[in-house]
């Protein structure tokens, strides 16, 4: 096997491995965006948990930062289960699939706190957060 093939079969390897530490939360009806959770990221603080979760966009819903197309997210979510609030810590948009390749852009800033809500985004989120603290 060449230098090249190895590489290829490594990054290959490297990105199932990845994938298997991911679980799908939601699926929009046409597939072209995902939401993966990462179990490993979660940690809890008392009433405070935190939690990684990355989009995967598909074509044609690729997206732009900075004048380049990216292929996914990475926010990370705090979930104050006494309070129902949460807030986004920060977010990375990725030029390659489920959180790999180039950081295109950056925020790092967390958002304001804000009331609970049971959409499809975050309602599985929640249950995963606080339901074994309430």
């Amino acid at each position: 096997m060449t230098k090249r093939g190895l590489l290829l079969l490594l990054i290959f390897v490297s990105a199932i491995a990845h994938a298997e530490e991911l679980v799908q939360i939601w699926q929009s009806p046409d597939k072209g965006v995902t939401q993966y959770l990462e179990p490993s990221t979660i940690q809890r603080h008392g009433d405070s948990v935190t939690m990684s979760r990355i989009f995967n966009y598909l074509p044609p819903y690729l997206r732009r930062v900075n004048r380049r197309t990216y292929t996914s997210q990475r926010v990370i979510t705090e979930f104050d289960c006494k309070k129902m609030q949460l807030r986004q810590l920060s977010a990375h948009w990725h030029e390659g699939e489920l959180g790999s390749g180039a950081i295109l852009n950056q925020e790092n800033q967390p958002d304001m706190w804000e009331a609970a809500t049971q959409d499809a985004f975050t309602g599985p989120l929640w249950k995963i957060a606080c339901e074994s603290q309430q």
